[in-house]
């Protein structure tokens, strides 16, 4: 059976080898292959205001290639191919921005088109405790469907002893970088 490890992220944009990129670059060499999801459209409407999701995409396929392992990473719309979907099946008076797709609708839907492949999911400490502390849609269920990967970040207390579902990782590559002082 495949291993692959599956990162969302917003890329807005990619962070180099000291974020985003590093993270890819360095599961790559662990798992047959990392698939990258960019987020479609933010569950949080507060976190909306990014890039268009076609940039975001070729973003990450460049920064893919200049990776050496970026032959095991592919770029992967699903989150956006499962948005579409609701979209078909809205009510006629519903707004298109009803729509809340959440990592565990993601995960269901990879997980039923690629019944041989197992995958993790890679996550930082502190989206992992928002996961745990019922922030997510579906997070509870997500520790049932999906191995987590959990890289620890500065100033978060991290328990992880009450799901055997999760694994803490580091990445020794990465630094303060982000999006954010990219951007």
């Amino acid at each position: 059976m495949r291993r692959v490890l599956v990162f969302g992220t917003s890329a807005n944009p990619p962070c180099g080898m000291g974020g985003h990129m590093g993270c890819i670059e360095h599961f790559a060499q662990e798992y047959d292959e990392v698939w990258v999801l960019p987020v479609y459209q933010h569950i949080y409407s507060s976190k909306r205001h990014l890039e268009s999701f076609e940039h975001r995409v070729a973003m990450l396929e460049l920064a893919r290639q200049a990776i050496p392992h970026g032959d095991r990473v592919r770029i992967v719309e699903t989150e956006k191919d499962v948005w579409m979907q609701a979209l078909t099946s809205l009510p006629p008076d519903a707004e298109p921005s009803s729509i809340r797709i959440g990592t565990v609708d993601i995960i269901a839907n990879l997980q039923a088109a690629n019944p041989d492949v197992q995958f993790s999911w890679l996550l930082g400490a502190d989206t992992y405790m928002d996961l745990v502390q019922g922030k997510w849609k579906g997070g509870l269920a997500l520790l049932d469907m999906v191995h987590l990967v959990v890289l620890p970040r500065d100033g978060v207390v991290l328990d992880t002893s009450s799901h055997p579902s999760v694994t803490i990782s580091s990445v020794p590559s990465l630094n303060d970088s982000s999006s954010t002082k990219a951007r």
